[in-house]
């Protein structure tokens, strides 16, 4: 079984992005890293680590983490990934088009989405 000692490039990016969002959410909220600490049993050296990315980040400590920043962990394929990223890609021109449509050529267009998202809807049962 490989491990990141073995390959510290597997899964860089996604550590770098999943420390990043904690530090920020803890910011947000306020809270000191002896809070943090305190609020999930650890102590604020293993926050300090955990922050600086010089430490292992175990699923459970994650886990408490995100509890108590008001977060939720969730896992997304690659394909899913690749379809957010075009459509956020597309938004902007796809806003732009639906706004230059007069009021009955929108609502006829939300009905054919409407309609096209409740179809995908029961085929996912």
């Amino acid at each position: 079984m490989l491990s990141l000692k073995e390959r510290p490039d597997l899964l860089k990016e996604q550590i770098d992005e999943i420390v990043l969002v904690l530090k920020v959410r803890r910011e947000e909220r306020q809270l000191s890293k002896t809070e943090l600490a305190d609020l999930i049993g650890r102590s604020v050296p293993t926050i300090t680590k955990i922050e600086g990315r010089h430490v292992g980040l175990s699923l459970e400590t994650l886990l408490l983490l995100c509890d108590a920043l008001g977060l939720r962990l969730t896992l997304e394929s690659e394909e899913d990934v690749a379809v957010r990223n075009r459509f956020d890609a597309e938004l902007p021109r796809l806003l732009d088009v639906y706004l230059r449509l007069d009021e009955f050529d929108r609502g006829r267009l939300l009905g054919q989405a409407l309609e096209m998202y409740n179809n995908t809807e029961e085929r996912g049962r």
